[in-house]
């Protein structure tokens, strides 16, 4: 009667989902998967409140479910480095508050955006968002000694501390552009513009 494998040596038993984060679940496994696939396939954030209401579970269940498969997503990427073509950019988060504006505004993070690409047509294959103390070459070797394969492509705008990809291994290939709305529709970083 009960779910289980046994294994016809050791007559240990052991259910499917045993050793994964759907081991003990009251959940059904398809409401499990629904999720998984509304939190991968949006390209917006999926709220616990949304993800309630798209699976029909209660709020704290879609909230522990939603934590738990993001730990999940982050472990897994956490070992890998992107390859290949990259593109790179900086940016910061926060929005717009009375005081010093641009770079240096206390209420401003700085982080950069890094897309993998492949094929002729660059098409988009993983992404990372990084946070970093500020935009210098320290910062940017020591991400890209612990992110990037050896030997891949970065393609940067001309911020000066993109180089250092270049003493982690890396081919650097910097395009200026101008700056504002024109630089944004550069097509070298069509990606990682999109992105931010």
């Amino acid at each position: 009667s009960r779910k289980v494998y046994q294994c016809h040596r050791c007559h240990r038993q052991t259910s499917l989902t045993s050793g994964t984060i759907f081991a003990a679940t009251k959940v059904p496994l398809t409401k499990w998967f629904l999720a998984i696939y509304l939190l991968t396939q949006r390209k917006t954030s999926v709220s616990a409140l949304q993800l309630k209401r798209d699976i029909g579970v209660s709020y704290n269940t879609a909230w522990k479910m939603k934590h738990q498969l993001m730990q999940v997503m982050l472990e897994r990427e956490k070992g890998k480095k992107l390859s290949g073509r990259i593109e790179i950019d900086d940016a910061y988060i926060g929005g717009e508050r009375p005081g010093k504006p641009g770079r240096g505004a206390a209420h401003k993070a700085p982080f950069i955006a890094v897309v993998e690409t492949e094929g002729e047509e660059h098409r988009p294959q993983r992404m990372q968002l990084r946070t970093v103390s500020g935009f210098r070459s320290a910062e940017i070797e020591r991400y890209a000694k612990t992110s990037l394969e050896v030997g891949s492509i970065v393609v940067s705008d001309g911020l000066a501390c993109f180089k250092a990809v270049g003493k982690a291994g890396c081919h650097h290939i910097p395009f200026v552009s101008e700056g504002g709305c024109k630089g944004v529709e550069h097509p070298s970083f069509k990606w990682v513009n999109t992105l931010l």
